[in-house]
């Protein structure tokens, strides 16, 4: 049995005005992904552990849930885990992943590697500290938004795309740090087990790439047990711009190997997302 992870998506939290309201933000994220079995996608129900580790090998487990009869449709999934908030405090967390068909009394089947969870779920810990005093007027001009992709995306070798969806024009107040965050899954259109796909992403603000960070190279490579693989991208950049209007645009291209699909639309596994966020100086 083998999984293949298309897309981890976690909860954002709506913190909505007033402290009674934040501190009553639960703290699950839910969790979608792909399963195979004998390299066909799994359908039925079936029973998924999951374990938070505070080391991607060995290291100490710090929480886990069991959930049972979770259903698989043509190998596609959604569940919902709760740690509990006190789960993320003290650094980055891994999750560990197991599996059995549901009815079964034998072991589960672990997936490696751990998977590092990223910031969202970590921010939880921020709702059950101690109320800070209440901000000030000068404030004013803190928010974040999130838009998601589209359509997919197959941009040739050499020839950049912007991923449809994936653009914002923001209106930055005066003396802020502008915060950026993308995440988005692709997948090689190779069918041969040695075929791969090698894809530049990578942020542009106003139509120009940063040059202090904000692009990565992300490589999926078939094998003989698994044709068009599968990958993920998740980058960010903190960034001073000027007060006023800025477009940032997430884009990508193929570098070597086969044509990769990048992104996608509404209910697809591989829809990429981009939030930007004013942080007030």
């Amino acid at each position: 049995m083998k999984i293949m992870i298309r897309n981890v998506l976690v909860v954002v939290f709506a913190i909505a005005s007033g402290r009674e309201t934040a501190r009553a933000q639960s703290s699950a994220i839910t969790y979608q992904g792909s399963l195979e079995n004998g390299g066909a996608p799994a359908n039925g129900n079936f029973d998924f552990a999951f374990s938070l580790f505070d080391s991607k090998t060995n290291g100490t487990q710090v929480a886990g849930v069991t959930n049972l009869l979770v259903p698989v449709t043509n190998g596609l999934f959604t569940t919902t885990m709760d740690f509990g908030s006190n789960a993320y405090v003290g650094g980055l967390r891994w999750l560990n992943i197991a599996v059995r068909t549901n009815g079964s009394s034998g072991p589960f089947t672990p997936l490696i590697p751990r998977q590092q969870l990223t910031a969202a779920p970590v921010a939880v810990y921020a709702l059950t500290g101690n109320p800070g005093p209440p901000g000030t007027n000068s404030t004013t001009g803190q928010g974040a938004t999130t838009v998601y992709g589209t359509a997919s995306a197959s941009p040739a070798s050499g020839t950049e795309g912007q991923l449809p969806g994936l653009t914002q024009t923001i209106n930055v107040p005066n003396n802020c740090v502008v915060y950026l965050a993308t995440d988005g899954g692709l997948f090689t259109t190779s069918t041969l087990s040695s075929g791969y796909s090698e894809v530049e992403v990578y942020f542009k603000i106003d139509g120009t790439v940063p040059s202090h960070g904000g692009f990565g190279d992300i490589t999926v490579v078939n094998n003989a047990g698994i044709t068009q693989a599968t990958g993920r991208w998740s980058l960010s950049l903190a960034t001073s711009l000027s007060a006023g209007s800025h477009t940032v645009a997430v884009y990508g291209f193929l570098a070597a190997g086969s044509v990769a699909t990048i992104s996608g639309g509404t209910g697809t596994v591989e829809q990429g997302e981009l939030t930007v966020m004013f942080l007030k100086q």
